[in-house]
């Protein structure tokens, strides 16, 4: 097959323009010049700075959020604010990281950035503030195909993949290896899927590849109580000391954890796999065990609070939020507010804070780049209280 050297351009050039989708833009390069991306304003007052720190807060279950915000990098002219938290962390990492069972699928919570913002009076006059301006230069959609990896105690051989982007990264190739007792990951995969862009969630059933490897599934739909239906999607087995020896020959291929205590056992999977994306040049590599039975106990919900002070747009440009505010500052004298910030989507953002008075002196804070992650799933989504 011969292809043309301008196709092979542009495919290069596509991949690099992806790849750079998902790259944390440095400090660096997202001001050529802080003056020229926001206009600058000769009102601003450089000797009263608006210094910008993060405060974190806890949940209404008085819990620290799974999903936080952290300032990544920051000079003279920027502060770089990231998302964090241990799945996202390891997701973006590019290296494998194992996923943990979990009881049920649970959307991870996730707080509202809270900037702290300290103004800082070095004049030998009082100052006095008449409202906030968040002065924002871009608002744009989170490129990064965002999927969370789920194997779920409550449903028997399968993994389930939740979409939590807002972009359309066109389908994926699933390939993976499951490892029978003993066996250890040689880095090549034995089989491969491929998956069609789903809007919302996707269940993957490889009971199939757990029979083929020797699993008597049958026998141990036998010896449940309850077989699996859709209301009932898991083996639920009471595996423990006293009749271990009996089911261990059921799932002879594989291997047995502790449910809660050394005398209580699930039968799981170990599996290794690698998704990668038609639309993007991010893979990503992980590792689980897929649950094979459980003893139940899968839990409950959670709740989450709306409380916020400024909501930026999903997308725009050059636009203005007005958040009112009115203090006096004494001279040498510092005041410090918080700021909830809001998005109804996972974006991307370069804004600056002003305050101004009713003299039209402006205090300016530094550009804030912030990559807001807000996903179709996350707690502030599923759970929210109403107000």
């Amino acid at each position: 097959m011969i292809i043309s050297i301008n196709r092979v351009q542009n495919l290069f050039l596509g991949a690099i323009a992806l790849f750079l989708s998902i790259v944390p833009m440095s400090c660096a390069s997202s001001h050529s010049g802080t003056n020229e991306v926001f206009n600058y304003d000769e009102r601003i007052n450089p000797d009263i700075p608006i210094d910008i720190s993060l405060k974190h807060i806890q949940n209404p279950d008085d819990q620290d959020y799974d999903l936080t915000y952290e300032i990544a990098e920051q000079d003279n002219d920027c502060i770089r604010i990231e998302p964090t938290s241990t799945y996202y962390d390891n997701y973006v990492s590019g290296v494998p990281f194992y996923i943990p069972t979990c009881s049920y699928w649970d959307s991870e919570t996730n707080e509202y950035p809270l900037l702290s913002c300290s103004f800082i009076n070095n004049s030998n006059e009082d100052l006095s503030i008449d409202r906030l301006e968040v002065i924002v230069h871009s608002s744009k959609i989170d490129q990064l195909p965002y999927i969370h990896i789920f194997f779920e105690e409550d449903h028997s051989n399968t993994m389930t993949l939740i979409n939590e982007s807002y972009v359309n990264w066109g389908g994926m190739t699933l390939d993976y290896t499951i490892l029978k007792k003993g066996e250890t990951f040689d880095g090549n995969y034995r089989k491969s899927r491929t998956i069609d862009f789903f809007e919302d969630s996707m269940r993957i059933d490889l009971l199939d590849d757990l029979i083929e490897m020797g699993y008597d599934y049958e026998r141990a739909c036998k010896m449940c109580e309850e077989p699996i239906s859709a209301e009932q999607p898991f083996l639920w087995l009471d595996i423990n000391n006293d009749n271990f020896d009996e089911y261990s020959s059921v799932f002879a291929p594989f291997e047995f954890q502790n449910h809660i205590d050394a005398s209580e056992h699930d039968a799981f999977a170990r599996i290794n796999g690698r998704i990668t994306f038609q639309n993007s040049s991010h893979p990503v590599y992980f590792e689980g065990r897929i649950s094979l039975s459980t003893h139940g106990d899968f839990g409950g919900a959670c709740s989450d609070a709306d409380a916020f002070d400024v909501e930026l747009r999903t997308d725009g440009e050059n636009y203005t939020l007005m958040h009112p505010y009115i203090t006096k500052i004494p001279a040498h004298g510092v005041e410090k507010i918080s700021l909830a910030i809001k998005c109804d989507k996972s974006t991307v953002h370069k804004f600056r804070i002003n305050a101004i008075n009713s003299n039209e002196l402006v205090i300016a804070s530094k550009e804030i780049y912030l990559h807001y992650l807000n996903p179709p799933h996350s707690s502030k989504h599923v759970y929210v209280e109403e107000k």
